[in-house]
């Protein structure tokens, strides 16, 4: 991807400066933050840690899932398979989901197996949901699971394994529950599914992220612009927060510090709404000032509406 090849080169830098006009512009390296990226891979996977821990330990119970897709709906296209199987996520299993037990609570990681093909670990919670699992009977299991938490999972997961293998993906499922049998919250098992779950999740999860080997389950082989992480709304906390005391703008290595002048047309540029680009863009023109890149960017992009509206 052209952000990692322009990260690993060091290329491109960001020129910052504060948002109230004074000090000077400061040049910094451009950093891509992306998990395929090999120098940022456990920057990333640190901070996944570390919102993910924080979401799942808001006091409420939670069930650890691992879906894998049928080897026999692979396709020769691997990119192929990684789209499809989002997509079964997103407009059937999730919609099902709620449509049986209610608003759902989640927070999914992807992973690739040694084959290219995709699984995907998730964490479920929800009201309708867990009193399901309540109900569920305490009917011994054939694996004699230790306590009775794991029993009604064990009888959920034939639920579960129905609604996963309409949506699309295999029958091969697990199921595991991350609370005691006092109906807590353990913080053993949480820990447990961070590291195991996560591959990136987790503080030793980095190390399998950042090194390469046998176990790296990093999907690299996804297409461009896929999500290796995702949560229902609200779940996690941003990644990033704006609003800071400095903007800043990207640009090459080599070129030349940007002026006064261009920091406040390219500022300008940011306040624009759409139908005030064009007139913009004029006013420069017409003035003789520099036209900043961002606004040429903006004319290429939306110059041709006003061209529609003049019609």
């Amino acid at each position: 991807m052209r952000s990692v090849e322009w990260c690993l080169s060091r290329r491109r830098v960001i020129d910052l400066w504060r948002r109230d006009g004074t000090g000077d512009v400061v040049r910094v390296p451009f950093e891509c933050g992306s998990w395929r990226c090999p120098a940022c891979r456990p920057w990333v996977a640190s901070l996944d840690y570390a919102r993910i821990s924080k979401a799942l330990q808001d006091g409420r119970r939670w069930v650890y899932a691992v879906l894998t897709v049928d080897p026999t709906k692979a396709h020769n296209d691997r990119s192929s398979v990684w789209t499809e199987a989002s997509s079964w996520w997103n407009q059937r299993l999730r919609k099902s989901l709620a449509r049986r037990y209610g608003r759902i609570a989640y927070v999914q990681t992807w992973e690739q197996h040694k084959t290219g093909r995709p699984h995907m670990n998730v964490v479920l919670t929800g009201l309708g949901l867990l009193q399901r699992i309540d109900a569920m009977g305490e009917r011994p299991s054939r694996r004699q699971m230790a306590d009775r938490r794991s029993r009604r999972i064990l009888r959920w997961r034939a639920e579960l394994r129905h609604l996963v293998m309409q949506s699309g993906y295999g029958a091969v499922l697990w199921v595991e529950p991350l609370w005691t049998e006092a109906g807590v919250q353990d913080n053993a098992a949480l820990a447990g599914y961070l590291v195991k779950a996560g591959k990136g999740l987790g503080l030793g999860a980095a190390r399998e992220l950042s090194t390469p080997g046998a176990k790296d389950q990093t999907p690299l082989v996804a297409p461009p612009g896929f999500r290796r992480m995702r949560a229902s709304r609200g779940t996690l906390e941003p990644r990033y927060r704006t609003g800071g005391e400095y903007t800043g703008a990207l640009a090459w290595k080599d070129s030349p510090f940007p002026t006064r002048l261009q920091i406040d047309g390219l500022e300008e540029c940011k306040l624009l709404k759409i139908h005030e680009i064009m007139t913009c863009y004029r006013n420069h023109l017409r003035n003789g000032l520099p036209i900043p890149r961002e606004l040429v960017r903006l004319v290429r992009r939306y110059g041709y509406q006003e061209k529609e509206g003049q019609r």
